[in-house]
């Protein structure tokens, strides 16, 4: 009697190609692992660097550098900038007490939020002579003391503003419907962490303890040095001088990782980057005005 089976050669046979298959498929996902964990690292960085863009672009288009009683620049650096950020706007609904330096607002008030005396400066908007635009400016003071539970002429909520930093006759200056905003001061930078990771950092300025306190990640991982910051007049000429400046041009190289380790533990590379220029408020009215 015959009996059937697999020799001794046909299994060696069967399980070398097995083995061959398998190793040919792990392969294959292993390949088509580094390639998704590659492409997931691009779109990443892409989307980085255009969130990068938009932010800090939004963030400081409307900064002022030129005004005379004191621009929105006050620092201007390769790997960061200080500048006075505009947060919220009231408008004044009675002449202020020049005696007492206060200003009667409107309690409604557009903005990311209320005025605080803790971080905000504030600027009023001086008509002077109606008849002629040319003496329009805004009058930079700071705010010491804000109180609740005022009345407008008009019966409408109101809070009352105590300012520093004004002379009388500049105070007088501001008339009932002068729009009134708030300013705080903040710094954008790159940065490394602890660990040597860089990122686009922001922190805000207390007054209240006279001090920076320690800068919080924006955006990142970016490469090391990875945001640059240039400078340029009306001329299109580069400067460092801040009351100058009429564009800035924002360049962000976000961090490449290679496949192996993963973000946020790779290498990192720098990348090609993003680079947007943003034309800064009253920029166009100075140049016409020269």
């Amino acid at each position: 009697m015959k009996c059937s089976g697999f020799t001794l050669a046909e299994l060696l046979v069967t399980i070398v190609l097995s083995g061959t298959v398998a190793t040919g498929a792990v392969s294959v996902l292993i390949a088509g692992h580094r390639v998704y964990r590659r492409q997931t690292v691009l779109t990443d960085a892409h989307a980085t660097e255009r969130a990068a863009t938009n932010i800090l672009t939004s963030e400081l288009r409307g900064l002022d550098p030129g005004a005379p009683s004191g621009g929105d620049l006050l620092r201007v650096a390769t790997g960061s900038v200080t500048y006075r950020a505009l947060r919220n706007l009231y408008v004044a609904c009675a002449a202020p007490d020049a005696s007492r330096s206060t200003v009667l607002l409107h309690g409604d008030y557009w903005g990311s939020r209320p005025l605080d005396p803790q971080v905000d400066s504030v600027l009023l908007f001086a008509d002077g002579d109606p008849t002629k635009p040319q003496d329009d400016r805004w009058l930079h003071a700071d705010l010491r003391r804000i109180e609740k539970g005022y009345r407008c002429p008009d019966g409408g909520a109101a809070v009352q503003i105590h300012v520093t930093g004004l002379s009388r006759r500049e105070l007088e200056l501001v008339g009932v419907g002068a729009p009134v905003r708030g300013a705080a001061l903040w710094e954008i930078r790159g940065y490394p962490d602890s660990r040597g990771q860089w990122w686009v950092g922001m922190r805000r300025y207390s007054k209240s303890t006279n001090r920076w306190p320690p800068i919080q990640p924006l955006l990142g991982p970016i490469a090391p040095y990875g945001l640059v910051f240039q400078y340029f007049d009306s001329d299109g000429v580069p400067t460092r001088v801040p009351h100058r400046v009429a564009a800035i041009e924002i360049d962000v190289r976000v961090a490449r990782g290679h496949e192996s380790p993963p973000p946020p533990h790779a290498t990192l590379t720098a990348g090609r980057g993003v680079t947007a220029r943003v034309a800064l408020r009253n920029a166009l009215r100075r140049e016409s005005a020269r």
